[in-house]
């Protein structure tokens, strides 16, 4: 998930993630995750201006 520092941007973008998921049969949100054991799963917190290494 992308999206500017805006606290409640990211609050907005959450609700409605969890609006629809709840609305779909959803219990809970998860991830980030993967759909292979070839790659690794995680979050990018920092450098993204700068090109992968």
């Amino acid at each position: 998930m992308d999206f500017i520092e805006d606290q409640e941007v990211v609050n907005t973008l959450l609700d409605q993630a969890k609006s629809f998921a709840k609305s779909n049969g959803y219990a809970y949100l998860m991830g980030p995750t993967n759909y292979t054991t070839n790659e690794t799963a995680g979050t990018l917190v920092d450098g993204f201006h700068e090109p992968r290494k």
